[in-house]
């Protein structure tokens, strides 16, 4: 009940109370021309008793009326809240969308479970389960869909967990499953394939049919950890082994995944330190013509010099710097760096290849922004070579074929990186204006031994020779392996045989060294 209306009611049983009153005063002086009355109160006619006991009469009765309405109203109060007391117990320890119990209720529950638990000397185990790529199900269906998506698995999960056990929604699209007592390995992971069968069936949400899986991490108390929080962590770094796995997606705890996740944390938060620090730097690994065996261009390859930790390689950081969104600005110093490069070498500059990540397709303005650093610096566009990845290719959105297909336009090279291990069909080679393509290393080193190998290796080289497109082979460590590339027609080739990425010094040294008539430096071999 409100304060206002609250107040409105006192004011009102007030009122009530004083016409009470005066109805009973105006009762006693009416009865007072009665002859009955006059006989009884003859005697104390000068006290004035009729209108005394009306009014005294009166009072009483109205100030019981008051008292009782008031002491309803206290019950009524009482009872209104308690029931929003308990229903704010509730909120608090709900899951507002799944209406499963929240990560404070199972925190409380966990920490009740590890007093019981280590008291009876028992066990019990606790699974984080994370369901795959949820992410995107928000990024192209919207947030509604994800929400109703979310309601759906945990009532299935619900409705998977054993009787005894407590399923919670910890936050975006992460659960956990308390079962107390002890449950063996075997047992867990029997359990962890029953929740697997049970996401098998596809989700029918807003008019789209979606298939969903999920990762488990299982800890076990008293063993991985003596309160909520350390299990649930060694739960967690669990099922980040399982999900950098994509095989064993159901793990226990190791000690490996802490000291992974330990420097996955390092990294990530050192990355915006590292972008202001320019602790980033940039080597060079030469292209080599395999027609001439002359010096062709290079590609510009990231590295981080981390104060503490020394040199941390490309494939350390690049994934996490996605993940924060700090790959744009990591993307733009090594083009930057690479432009302010060129601009410094002058004439005897070779053309240069810069990798962009997929994220950063998204912006619609990045072809403009690329031109514009290009422009900057007076770098003919010619001189870049912008490397995509097949991830570029199957975006669900048409910015980075329009952003591609200015580039291209502008003057600009494109490549396709580590072509064949991805998702890219012909039909994407077929619509984006890509230039080059760069057959992935994994392909390159078993061209010699592997005889179906050799014949996808070769039908890739005919495949891009009929598209008018030029071939780099990457990795390449033998002249074996060069020699097998050029019978193929292979044009270009990158690799340890051909020459390491080289620091900017070595690399500008190269450049000095090499003449118009020799274009193969004694410093690659």
């Amino acid at each position: 009940m409100s304060a206002k209306r609250s107040s409105t009611l006192v004011h009102l049983d007030s009122v009530i109370a004083l016409i009470i009153t005066f109805v009973f005063f105006l009762f006693f002086v009416a009865i007072d021309f009665t002859e009955w009355w006059f006989e009884v109160t003859r005697d104390y006619e000068h006290l004035e008793l009729d209108e005394l006991s009306g009014l005294v009469l009166g009072a009483l009765i109205g100030l019981l009326y008051a008292n009782l309405r008031l002491l309803k109203r206290s019950k009524a109060d009482t009872a209104s809240i308690k029931a929003l007391s308990e229903e704010m117990e509730t909120q608090a320890y709900t899951d507002y969308l799944t209406d499963l119990p929240n990560r404070r209720a199972l925190d409380k529950h966990v920490n009740r479970l590890v007093a019981e638990s280590s008291e009876a000397g028992e066990e019990f185990t606790l699974m984080y389960i994370d369901l795959d790529g949820f992410k995107y199900v928000n990024d192209t269906l919207g947030h509604s869909v994800g929400d109703l998506l979310l309601k759906e698995v945990a009532n299935r999960l619900d409705e998977a967990k054993p009787e005894n056990a407590m399923l919670a929604r910890i936050g975006g699209d992460e659960f956990c499953l308390v079962i107390p007592g002890y449950v063996s390995d075997q047992m867990c992971f029997y359990q962890c394939n029953y929740l697997d069968a049970q996401m098998e069936r596809p989700f029918f949400v807003g008019g789209h049919k979606l298939n969903v899986s999920q990762t488990v991490g299982i800890s076990r108390f008293p063993e991985d950890g003596g309160s909520f929080e350390q299990l649930l962590k060694t739960a967690d770094m669990a099922m980040y082994l399982g999900k950098r796995n994509g095989l064993d997606k159901h793990n226990f705890s190791d000690h490996r995944i802490s000291q992974d996740m330990n420097k996955r944390f390092l990294v990530r938060h050192g990355l915006e330190e590292a972008i202001e620090m320019e602790q980033f730097f940039i080597m060079y690994q030469p292209k080599v013509d395999l027609a001439t065996n002359g010096v062709v261009g290079c590609e510009a390859l990231i590295r981080w010099q981390h104060p503490e930790h020394g040199i941390i390689p490309p494939d350390e950081f690049i994934a996490i710097a996605e993940e924060a969104n700090l790959i744009h600005k990591i993307d733009f110093f090594v083009l930057e760096t690479v432009c302010k490069q060129i601009k410094q070498w002058g004439t005897v500059a070779y053309p240069v290849a810069v990798n962009l990540s997929p994220g950063v397709f998204s912006d619609d303005r990045l072809a403009e922004k690329i031109l514009g650093t290009l422009n900057k610096y007076d770098i003919d566009p010619d001189m870049i070579e912008i490397e995509i990845t097949e991830r570029t290719l199957i975006a669900n959105s048409d910015t980075p074929f329009r952003v591609c297909q200015a580039l291209s336009e502008a003057g600009v090279r494109l490549s396709l990186d580590d072509f064949g291990t991805g998702y890219s069909s012909l039909s994407h080679m077929a619509k984006y204006p890509i230039d080059i393509i760069k057959i992935d290393r994994s392909f390159v080193n078993k061209i010699q031994e592997n005889s179906r190998m050799r014949h996808i290796v070769s039908a890739i080289v005919q495949l891009a020779s009929s598209l008018n497109m030029k071939v780099v082979a990457e990795g390449v460590e033998t002249a074996e392996q060069g020699a097998l590339l050029k019978s193929m027609g292979c044009d270009e080739a990158q690799g340890y045989f051909f020459g390491k990425p080289l620091a900017l010094s070595d690399y500008t040294n190269m450049l000095r060294r090499d003449t118009e008539e020799d274009r193969l430096p004694s410093v690659l071999h």
